[in-house]
């Protein structure tokens, strides 16, 4: 008796075998393509009228809020020490499960599919953060590699990338950080910035994922360009970028700040308040406006707003430094701020003097 089931020979498991390694390795090849690998289009092809550009606003797919967007990158800036990889495993553990994170729900209120690729910890510091996080957290849409040896860009790297994704599909993959996960010779140069960015580009249109690329500076990298994440072309070419900062270390409060969001107009900066090592307290800590604690730009505020008269710049900030005990920038960012909201008035015949009711 012969069976129906016509189960496949050696041969046909072998020559599928080959099939599936040639179709990855054509997947790296293109990714890693400095070339474009399409036809290329003639002269009259790149001209475009406008009005008949096709354009999908819907197609820009928020994963977490106006931070993480689906087939975008975003890259986010922060001291070392402040705490983004434990945020990247409260986030990643709340979304992977459905659940909404800082009052911010994932898409669809539905559980995304979340890996973390760690190019500086080991996998016991991994775990640590996991058993932080406490109770209730299953971890059946959170995976993790930490990788020692190969960089983002190698062949190697995306060839396990293209194959993990094939049984773990992925919806955001958070890269901690730019500086291990690149052979960067020079954080400064933009071509090879920009050579970086379009691999991202290419991985998270291939995987139809959100890539987030954390990034702490070196302390040879100079003031302007700190804040710029890096070279310049990682703020310009990046489809999202932000700074992470703690604005109020007395209090732990930390702020998502944005310099650049391509698809979302006036995003929201994210603030809210580190708890203890391990943990961020579930809400939003200042909501537009109507702040649900006093922290240290509304503290600034309410002092700047009892120095009746005319008063120079300088003058208000050293009022400030007096009596508080923040940054400079602080102190000028909410003079902007009270300028902005008209509550303080420049001087019209008085240049550098502002006018505090």
């Amino acid at each position: 008796m012969t069976s129906n089931n016509n189960p496949q020979s050696g041969k046909e498991i072998y020559e599928q075998k080959i099939l599936e390694e040639k179709i990855v390795q054509d997947t790296v090849s293109e990714i890693l393509s400095e070339t474009p690998t399409t036809k290329e289009l003639g002269p009259l092809d790149k001209l475009k009228q406008l009005s008949k550009v096709i354009y999908n606003p819907e197609a820009n797919v928020p994963i977490w809020g106006d931070l993480i967007i689906r087939k975008k990158v975003t890259h986010i800036t922060g001291d070392p020490g402040i705490g983004k990889t434990t945020f990247t495993y409260a986030l990643g553990l709340h979304i992977s499960n459905g659940m909404p994170f800082l009052n911010i729900k994932p898409h669809d209120n539905k559980p995304v599919k979340v890996l973390v690729v760690d190019f500086e910890s080991e996998e016991g510091l991994g775990r640590q953060k996991y058993d932080q996080m406490g109770e209730g957290f299953p971890d059946d849409n959170f995976r993790s590699i930490f990788e020692q040896e190969q960089y983002i860009d190698s062949p190697k790297m995306i060839e396990d990338l293209v194959v993990i994704h094939k049984s773990f599909p992925f919806d955001i993959m958070f890269i901690d950080n730019q500086g291990t996960a690149f052979p960067v010779r020079d954080e400064n140069d933009n071509a090879e910035a920009i050579r970086h960015i379009k691999i991202l580009r290419k991985l998270a249109f291939l995987f139809n994922c959100g890539i987030v690329v954390y990034h702490h500076p070196s302390k040879s990298n100079n003031e302007g360009l700190r804040k710029g994440s890096g070279a310049f072309a990682w703020v310009r070419y990046c489809d999202i970028s932000a700074n992470m900062n703690e604005f109020d270390p007395m209090n732990h409060m930390v702020q998502i700040e944005y310099t650049k969001n391509r698809y979302v107009e006036n995003a929201e900066d994210v603030n809210f308040q580190k708890m203890g090592d391990s943990m961020f307290e579930r809400k939003i800590i200042m909501d537009m406006g109507t702040p649900k604690s006093k922290f240290a730009t509304d503290l600034v505020k309410e002092f700047v707003l009892t120095l009746h008269g005319q008063w120079q710049r300088k003058e208000i900030v050293d009022k400030c430094r007096s009596k508080f005990d923040y940054s400079e920038e602080l102190y000028i960012k909410t003079l902007g701020k009270l300028i902005k909201d008209e509550l303080v008035k420049k001087v019209e015949d008085k240049y550098g003097y502002y006018e505090i009711p």
